[in-house]
């Protein structure tokens, strides 16, 4: 695993943070290292971004951080997107699942500009 990865991941500890430099922009940055190894062909590093991703925007928006609602939702669908390649359907097919019912609860409050998101 890549040095920067793992001095985030290793923050993040598998646990949800509140820690202040875990911020919406330090996550846009860890999201799209994921984006990278994606495109490189590294499926498990990639997923191992999102997922940790997830995890943190999930407890900012515990804590009333709901316009990350939809970054949430893009990275389980790329998530499902690292664990398809790797072969866990059945992981992948949850992600792609939290991703749509996401989606589909922003949608029916109003941003109707996510419907292309789904397609």
């Amino acid at each position: 695993m890549f040095s920067f990865l793992e001095k985030i991941l290793k923050k993040l500890g598998g646990k949800k943070s509140t820690s202040p430099d875990l911020s919406p922009d330090h996550l846009e940055e860890l999201f799209n290292s994921g984006v990278r190894f994606y495109h490189q062909g590294q499926f498990r590093p990639a997923g191992e971004a999102f997922e940790a991703c997830c995890r943190e925007y999930q407890a900012l928006i515990d804590q009333g951080r709901a316009e990350l609602r939809p970054d949430l939702a893009l990275t389980q669908m790329n998530l499902g997107n690292c664990l398809r390649q790797q072969g866990d359907l059945p992981a992948a097919r949850r992600a792609y699942q939290d991703s749509l019912t996401e989606y589909q609860a922003l949608i029916d409050q109003g941003r109707a500009e996510l419907r292309p998101d789904l397609a």
